[in-house]
């Protein structure tokens, strides 16, 4: 019976570490317990956020895009790569850039 118990406690534990997702059309929206994000297609983008994360990281090829609801904005990350450098650009829903990160796979 504790046996049961335990494997119980563990399988709900495990159900609620994990982000929870359901599709709405093209988009998929992830929950987790830290963050609520839509993956969009770069194509779902708004033309101005693409525009001030072209400007940020110029010849860098985006290719995936999440939108986040943070608690007095919207946050797109833009990510795409440049050669071995993977890109991400953080960009508010008003066009501010917030941040530009990038990472050599090199040196893995």
């Amino acid at each position: 019976m504790k046996k049961i118990i335990v494997l119980a406690a563990l399988m709900l534990l495990a159900t609620s570490a994990f982000p929870q997702s359901e599709t709405k059309g093209s988009a998929t929206i992830v929950r987790s317990t830290s963050d609520e994000f839509t993956v969009l297609a770069i194509g779902q983008v708004p033309s101005d956020i693409m525009a001030v994360a072209g400007n940020a990281a110029p010849d860098v090829y985006f290719t995936q895009a999440q939108r986040y609801l943070r608690s007095d904005f919207v946050e797109y990350r833009l990510t795409g790569r440049l050669f071995r450098e993977e890109w991400q650009v953080h960009v508010r829903e008003d066009g501010k850039l917030l941040r530009v990160e990038s990472d050599n796979q090199a040196d893995r």
